[in-house]
């Protein structure tokens, strides 16, 4: 008999540490999923902006092969024209390469340089990450930068 209540015993004091392991170990799964979660999103983001960068800096050294002088003047209208699911909605969201910075025509080959950038919440773009158990969203701007030649 001896043997059985100490098996009894044995069986609960092994449920009792499967509950303790698992109210320590719960959070920090659910913390690192929602962690997890989030960093892939800000990668998909970037990723995507890196995209949107090259694709932009290729327009527009077409638009300038086509009229230099106005292209240079007047890159928005090129810029006005690039939209990308929810995370480029707006012209706003590119910094305009000017006549100073942005179009190096002093070097062979002669190139553009697009800059675009997304922060949570502004141009018309949605909030990031939604809902933001971790408060990264307010603080979070990804910006990328890409080239193309004139020629």
């Amino acid at each position: 008999m001896l043997r059985r209540s100490n098996k009894r015993s044995d069986k609960g004091s092994q449920i009792a540490e499967l509950a303790a392991v698992l109210v320590a170990f719960f959070p920090l799964a659910l913390i690192t999923i929602v962690a997890a979660n989030e960093a892939i999103q800000v990668y998909e983001i970037y990723s995507s902006l890196n995209q949107v960068a090259i694709v932009t800096a290729r327009k527009l050294a077409i638009a300038y092969q086509q009229n230099p002088t106005n292209t240079v003047a007047n890159p928005g209208t090129v810029l006005s024209n690039i939209t990308f699911c929810n995370i480029v909605k707006s012209s706003s969201q590119f910094t305009s390469p000017t006549s100073t910075s942005g179009w190096n025509t002093s070097v062979t080959p002669a190139t553009v340089t697009v800059v675009v950038s997304f922060k949570s919440g502004q141009y018309g773009c949605p909030n990031f990450p939604d809902p933001d158990p971790l408060q990264i969203g307010s603080n979070l701007t990804l910006t990328a930068t890409a080239s193309a030649p004139l020629q």
